[in-house]
């Protein structure tokens, strides 16, 4: 069984929180996952048996790193040496120009949309810079 760490904020209300909290969920039901996030104080008395489950397990072991944000915080994470996944969200019809170097980057295995409309961004912002790379 594959063992996945999923990294992302986890207990706010932002769409990258629900992100995180629903990815997670719906990827334990396939693989090992472990959570690595920031824990407020008392975060056991919020969760689930399986939630709980997910974030006491140890990221260390697991074999993939899929990182759940936007593309600067991916660098970090991506230098450990692990296959990377990384999952992105963005409204506009372009996404921003800094991030196709990272998008680009040979550490990046897979990137994850939520949407078609995600992935036409990004693909349009490729397409304008198709000879820079």
């Amino acid at each position: 069984m594959t063992k996945l760490n999923i990294i992302g904020t986890y207990f706010g209300q932002s769409g990258y929180d629900s992100h995180t909290r629903q990815l997670a969920l719906a990827l334990n039901k396939l693989c090992e996952v472990s959570i690595s996030t920031q824990r407020p104080a008392n975060w056991a008395r919020l969760m689930e048996d399986n939630e709980f489950q997910m974030l006491i397990r140890n990221p260390n072991e697991a074999e993939v790193n899929l990182c759940i944000g936007l593309p600067y915080n991916w660098n970090s994470i991506m230098s450990d040496g692990k296959p990377f996944i990384g999952f992105v969200v963005w409204e506009g019809n372009k996404c921003p120009n800094s991030w196709l170097e990272t998008f680009m980057d040979d550490r990046v295995d897979l990137i994850f949309v939520p949407s078609e409309h995600t992935k036409q961004a990004i693909l349009n912002t490729l397409e304008t810079h198709k000879n820079d790379y």
